[in-house]
């Protein structure tokens, strides 16, 4: 199994950090919408958002190997 053109190979770790914290966004920003809907408690909202938002600061996704289109 080779790499296609442009593609990369990175490794599972790392794309599975990413996910997390992109579902701990998503999850974030489901809780934000209905909190708002609800309460207007804007600034907890905000707060809540931030947290899960400065998770992805730090996410970085390497490539182990790639193939040049």
């Amino acid at each position: 199994m080779g790499l296609g053109s442009g593609e990369a190979l990175v490794s599972h770790d790392a794309l599975r950090g990413l996910n997390d914290r992109l579902y701990a966004l998503e999850t974030a920003l489901t809780d934000v919408e209905r909190d708002l809907r609800e309460h207007a408690d804007h600034k907890a909202a905000f707060t809540h958002l931030y947290a899960a938002a400065a998770q992805l600061r730090e996410a970085n996704l390497e490539p182990l190997a790639r193939l040049e289109a």
